[in-house]
């Protein structure tokens, strides 16, 4: 079993246009074209995560916008064991 903590980056949504705010109804589109450059639709954010999701190693790690494996090279063995305990424990997964 694997456990992954999944960064999907920013993601275009239609949040604004869906929203009550009325900040968000009248800046979204602006907003929505200039994010456009460093953002991912939803369809191209699935397919990165779901990438990412099949490609990570057994244990835990963590998966970055473009479907990345990352890992946290000052994390120590003792706290990467503590986080996959208590992970199997809360997920009901425990041997």
């Amino acid at each position: 079993m694997s456990f992954g903590h999944i960064f999907p980056g920013i993601v275009r949504t239609s949040l604004a246009s869906s929203s009550d705010s009325k900040s968000l109804k009248l800046f979204g589109p602006l907003l929505y074209k200039l994010l456009t450059p460093i953002s991912y639709s939803v369809t191209q954010s699935g397919e990165n995560l779901l990438y990412g999701m099949l490609n990570l190693p057994a244990g835990w790690g963590g998966i970055g916008a473009k479907g990345e494996v990352v890992t946290i090279p000052t994390a120590t063995e003792a706290a990467r064991k503590a986080l996959w305990e208590h992970s199997a424990k809360a997920t009901g997964s425990e041997p």
